[in-house]
C-alpha cells in the first residue's frame, strides 16, 4: 500500500564492499541513479556485530521507520548463536512473528541450505519452514552454473510455476522465458526385488556348491562378477533379507 512503501534491507554476513554491490544492483533494477539514496530504502550492513547486537539494530530500525512495509534479512542464521538450539530458534522466530503482527510488515529472510542436501540448517531452519507463509528454494542448474531456478517448497496461497534467471554481463539478474531444466542421469538405488529369481537361484547354487553353510565374507568372494546384481545383493542388503534368501535355499536343498 502507498502508506507502507519503505523497505529495510539488513545484510548480516557480507563485507561493506559487497553490500555496496547489492545496493547498486537494487538501484539499477529500480531504474534509479547508482549514486542515489532513496528515501524509501534503508540498507544495514551488520557483519561486524554480534548476533544479539544485530537483532537489536534491526528491531530498532523496524520500530522507528515510518511507512515500513518490507523487511529483508539476508542471513537470518547470523541472528542466532546456535541454529541447533530449540530454545533460541523458537525465541528468534517468535520475535519475527511479533514484528510482523505489531508493525504489520512482511519479513523476507534468506537462509542457506545445508551442503550436500536440500534441508535448511538446524532447528532454526525447521522453525522458519513451519512458520513461514511461503518457502522458496533457489537452486543452481547442475549443468549450467550461470542459471538458477526458483521453486516453491511450501506456499499457503496459490502456487506458481517454477521459473529461472541468470546473471547477465552487467551483473544483473534477468528472467529466462524458455528455460527447461536439463535432466542429469542419477544413479538409481539398487533394489534386490528387480533381480530375477533365476539369478538369485544361480548365485545361491554357486555359493552352496562346496559347503552347506556359507559365511558372509565367503558369499562376497565366491559370487562371480557375471552375477554382479546378486553379488551386490548379498553384500549390501539388510541381514534379515539375506538370511531369508539363504534359508529358502536351505529348505530347497532339504526337499531335493
Amino acid at each position: 500500500p502507498q502508506s507502507k512503501r519503505r523497505i529495510l534491507y539488513a545484510d548480516t554476513e557480507q563485507s561493506k564492499f559487497h553490500c555496496q554491490r547489492v545496493l547498486k544492483r537494487i538501484l539499477q533494477l529500480s531504474g534509479l541513479p547508482t549514486g542515489s539514496q532513496p528515501d524509501t530504502l534503508e540498507f544495514l550492513s551488520l557483519r561486524k556485530y554480534s548476533p544479539k547486537t544485530r537483532l537489536g539494530i534491526i528491531e530498532e530500525a523496524i520500530y522507528h521507520s515510518e511507512g515500513l512495509g518490507l523487511v529483508i534479512i539476508d542471513g537470518v542464521r547470523d541472528l542466532a548463536y546456535d541454529i541447533n538450539s530449540p530454545a533460541e530458534a523458537t525465541e528468534l522466530i517468535t520475535k519475527l512473528m511479533q514484528w510482523t503482527e505489531e508493525r504489520q510488515i512482511h519479513i523476507h529472510t534468506v537462509l542457506h541450505l545445508n551442503k550436500g542436501d536440500d534441508n535448511t540448517g538446524g532447528h532454526l531452519g525447521t522453525e522458519l519452514n513451519n512458520k513461514a507463509e511461503t518457502v522458496l528454494q533457489i537452486t543452481k542448474d547442475e549443468l549450467d552454473r550461470n542459471i538458477s531456478s526458483v521453486t516453491s517448497s511450501y506456499i499457503r496461497d496459490i502456487d506458481f510455476d517454477p521459473f529461472a534467471f541468470r546473471i547477465n554481463l552487467q551483473g544483473l539478474p534477468e528472467l529466462m522465458d524458455d528455460y527447461q531444466p536439463k535432466q542429469t542421469v542419477s544413479q538409481k538405488g539398487f533394489d534386490y526385488r528387480e533381480v530375477p529369481e533365476v539369478k538369485h537361484r544361480e548365485a545361491l547354487a554357486i555359493l552352496f556348491s562346496e559347503a552347506e553353510q556359507v559365511s558372509y565374507g565367503q558369499s562376497d568372494r565366491k559370487t562371480p562378477k557375471e552375477l554382479c546384481p546378486c553379488r551386490f545383493f548379498v553384500r549390501n542388503q539388510q541381514s534379515q533379507i539375506t538370511q531369508g534368501v539363504f534359508g529358502k535355499q536351505a529348505n530347497d536343498s532339504q526337499r531335493g
